[in-house]
């Protein structure tokens, strides 16, 4: 892995740009932080809207090295798929992995989605 003081978390120059992420955040980022905050899955810490080098992710759990990104309509054009694909490469190469999950799914299978998410986390711990 990576020198870890190279990538390093929650930078002070984005603790506005975060806070303000946190005050605004989007319907589906509040749903599925219903389900993560409090330990509720497994016990494990999440946080919203963490900062890890020069991206801020929707959710971070710090000991499964885990992020979870929510995409709205705006993550579908061609540009900002090639971007989003970039910065999940540019994380996993730090040693986060990444799950992608768009908004809609956190309505229509939220089930299926916290299944999928505490299963990378446990694969991730060993």
């Amino acid at each position: 892995m990576a020198d870890p003081s190279r990538f390093p978390n929650n930078r002070s120059p984005q603790t506005a740009f975060r806070k303000q992420l946190r005050t605004h955040t989007t319907s589906a980022e509040a749903v599925l932080w219903m389900r993560l905050k409090a330990r509720q899955m497994n016990g494990l810490r999440w946080r919203r809207q963490f900062g890890v080098g020069p991206y801020v992710l929707d959710f971070y759990c710090v000991k499964a090295r885990l992020g979870i990104e929510l995409d709205g309509q705006v993550h579908d054009d061609r540009a900002r798929h090639a971007y989003d694909t970039e910065r999940s490469r540019n994380l996993e190469a730090e040693g986060i992995a990444i799950l992608r999950f768009e908004n809609r799914q956190v309505f229509e299978m939220p089930g299926a989605i916290i299944d999928a998410i505490a299963e990378a986390a446990a694969a991730r711990m060993g």
